[in-house]
């Protein structure tokens, strides 16, 4: 696989009122088309700093973000998804979903007709004339996924997009998303604190470190695609969400020493 998105000796900070904070320094990280990737670690660690670098919100201080094999501007060139839902109330589903082909200049109704194509596979086919405050949390977030893929960019950037859900509907909404995106043929980079969703979801996971160097720790997810609705009871997923765990707190307890 050739690679999408790469950070290339990458360094950012801003200005907190406790003085200057070092979020990356001398980074380098990357992801490859059709992958997906998850980023962990504690609050306050940057992971939303990350996101933004991604999408082009943020420029970083020093190094060079590699979009595409180039140079590339990333702004409006990906995909970003926040935790939120951000549909708006006064459109039908159909409608929201249309938002990101109305603003490529196509028509409306045509906008219109071609989320109607995608809707069965979203499960949506029963609602698409409904407004976002008729649907539960996890239709939301589907209508969501939905506007984010016809957007029509390579690259997907979740932040926590199920945080706020219950557990039943966020499980569900893991396994419908694992399959959903062998069909998309997207690369994602996931933004999460749930260490299990994580190692269902992903092929890589990246392990934030929180401190004045900001580096990642990769660690491979081996478990075997499609991934099964059991496999978080598997002896291999406890014991890699284990150290998974006490990497996470060992090296927390380590920057508060």
């Amino acid at each position: 696989m050739s690679t999408l998105i790469k950070f290339d000796n990458i360094s950012f900070s801003f200005e907190t009122d406790r003085g200057r904070t070092t979020i990356l320094s001398e980074h380098d990280s990357e992801i490859k088309e059709n992958e997906f990737v998850s980023l962990i670690g504690l609050s306050g660690c940057g992971k939303s700093t990350v996101l933004k670098l991604m999408a082009g919100l943020y420029e970083p201080d020093s190094g060079r973000v590699e979009f595409q094999g180039g140079n590339h501007p990333r702004l409006g060139k990906v995909s970003l998804m926040p935790q939120q839902d951000m549909l708006m109330p006064w459109r039908t589903i159909i409608e929201n979903a249309a938002l990101p082909l109305e603003i490529q200049g196509i028509p409306a109704k045509e906008a219109e007709k071609k989320v109607r194509e995608f809707l069965p596979s979203f499960g949506l086919e029963k609602v698409g004339h409904a407004f976002p405050r008729e649907l539960s949390g996890g239709m939301r977030q589907r209508v969501s996924f939905l506007r984010a893929m016809l957007g029509g960019h390579h690259l997907l950037l979740l932040d926590e997009p199920f945080s706020a859900l219950d557990a039943f509907t966020r499980r569900e909404m893991q396994l419908w998303l694992t399959a959903a995106w062998r069909e998309w043929e997207r690369s994602i980079f996931l933004i999460t604190h749930d260490i299990e969703e994580a190692l269902f979801l992903s092929d890589r996971i990246y392990l934030m470190e929180k401190g004045q160097r900001g580096a990642f720790q990769e660690i491979p997810v081996p478990f075997p695609r499609p991934r099964s609705t059991d496999l978080h009871l598997t002896k291999e997923f406890i014991q890699l969400r284990s150290e998974i765990t006490n990497l996470l707190y060992q090296k927390e307890s380590y920057e508060k020493k």
